[in-house]
């Protein structure tokens, strides 16, 4: 049975080893200190001389920083003049605030002309009243005509309305719904609110087939005018009270409903 040989530690001979044969140690050694001899004289010959690797040691761990850009402003003359206080130069004041007083002026004409020019004492401006703009439509009926239609129940005529402009008069039904809403709203006394203002026409007031729609006409193209207008062009109450006095005048002149079974 073959015995294997035991080897160093690190698994190498001791007889192959220069650290353990005192002449191979030597050898060694030598080549060690001759090769260190070569590398001192390339660095001489490379000027890479003692003072250098002092210069190294010295500076080794030293963080470089590296050079920091200059950010200095570059001041650039300027041709704009400073400005300077004529009171401090003891010039004359070119300004004296009438410009802005003659503005005023300008726009407070302005505000005459169109008739929205009415102010308190403080300054602010007041509910403005303007001038009623008449609408010029045929004859009203007589008031005695209009007293027959005191008592008829707003269900009846406002049906009866609705059919005679969508049948008889052939309005679309975009036109006819828009018109009956707000008619409908009136007769049950709910009003009709201004968008801008929040103000309401003929609130808590139902409105009946009698009324003088001809005055009532009137009345609205001044709320209307009073609250910052109508963005509908007239769909906002104008146009569905001239319905109402268009329908009142030709059932006056017919005598009668339009519709017996007009009952919703």
């Amino acid at each position: 049975m073959k015995t294997r040989r035991r080897s160093s530690a690190k698994g190498v001979d001791d007889k192959n080893n220069p650290l353990t044969n005192n002449n191979d140690q030597n050898q060694y050694l030598e080549k060690v200190r001759q090769k260190r001899e070569q590398n001192k004289q390339r660095l001489a010959d490379l000027g890479l001389n003692d003072e250098f690797k002092n210069s190294l040691k010295r500076n080794r761990g030293t963080i470089i920083s590296p050079k920091k850009k200059n950010t200095s402003i570059v001041k650039v003359a300027s041709s704009v003049q400073p400005r300077r206080s004529p009171r401090k130069a003891n010039k004359t004041v070119l300004y004296t605030g009438e410009e802005i007083d003659n503005l005023e002026s300008k726009l407070s004409k302005n505000k005459r002309k169109s008739g929205s020019n009415n102010l308190d004492e403080d300054g602010y401006i007041r509910h403005v009243v303007v001038k009623r703009r008449k609408i010029d439509l045929k004859d009203q009926i007589s008031e005695e005509k209009r007293k027959l239609y005191e008592n008829i129940p707003h269900e009846e005529w406002l049906e009866d309305m609705r059919r005679f402009f969508k049948e008889n008069k052939g309005n679309s039904d975009n036109n006819v719904q828009r018109s009956m809403n707000i008619v409908r709203k009136l007769a049950l006394g709910l009003g009709v609110q201004h968008p801008s203002t929040s103000d309401f026409f003929k609130k808590n007031v139902k409105v009946k087939l009698s009324d003088d729609f001809r005055e009532m006409l009137d009345e609205a193209s001044e709320w209307v005018q009073n609250n910052g207008g109508d963005k509908g062009n007239g769909w906002l109450i104008e146009h569905p009270v001239k319905k109402c006095f268009v329908y009142q005048q030709e059932r006056a002149e017919r005598g009668s409903a339009f519709y017996k079974d007009a009952k919703p």
